[in-house]
């Protein structure tokens, strides 16, 4: 639990930054005539990339095992946004689970790939 401090604040921010993005996406859906079928990637995008960002600022912080920390922080990233979306919507295991899932590690790993080479 040596990383517990860096992986809450890593954490929020990228929440954080998450937070900020799906309210501009809310407002480019509600006032453009873009099909709402297109939702879905705009989110997984989002994931992604906030999750690429937070991982790779933790690897960047500690400097070693990348993938490892990475893969730790998009399993933790996903979890805690399953938790909430199943607290409040209800709890479902569909396809776009598994999906966010595999974003959310994937990217996790890319990020502190990222973050201990850069």
């Amino acid at each position: 639990m040596l990383y517990m401090r860096q992986y809450t604040k890593f954490m929020m921010l990228s929440y954080a930054l998450a937070l900020v993005l799906l309210c501009l996406t809310a407002v480019f859906f509600t006032y453009t005539n873009i099909n709402d079928k297109y939702l879905d990637t705009f989110v997984f995008v989002i994931v992604g990339v906030t999750n690429l960002i937070g991982s790779m600022l933790i690897a960047k912080k500690i400097k070693e095992r990348g993938i490892v920390l990475g893969m730790i922080f998009g399993i933790i990233y996903f979890l805690l946004i399953y938790l909430l979306s199943g607290i409040s919507f209800g709890f479902v295991i569909n396809s776009s689970v598994g999906i966010y899932l595999g974003v959310a590690i994937l990217t996790g790993m890319l990020g502190g790939i990222l973050g201990v080479n850069i």
